[in-house]
């Protein structure tokens, strides 16, 4: 069984996006701080712990926070 996950933004907020932030071929704003939140519902969240990833409650630390480097084309952690 797969699951379904969303990239929440942590700030819903910001201003429109410059020309070049956001990749639409990739999906992603470039270097912006985003979670990710199963769709299962149980506001269940993606964390790292140490060098596992674990799926917990929204806690809003930065293990919880990832983003996307558009110079490696890579997710990663805040922390």
């Amino acid at each position: 069984m797969s699951q379904r996950w969303s990239v929440v933004y942590v700030d819903e907020d910001k201003s429109a996006p410059k020309k070049g932030d956001y990749m639409q071929d990739i999906g992603f704003y470039a270097s912006r701080p985003f979670y990710i939140e199963s769709q299962a519902g149980g506001n269940r969240f993606v964390s790292l712990i140490g060098s596992n990833i674990v799926i917990n409650s929204q806690t809003g630390e930065t293990n919880q926070k990832f983003m996307f480097d558009p110079s490696t084309m890579t997710i990663k952690t805040l922390n």
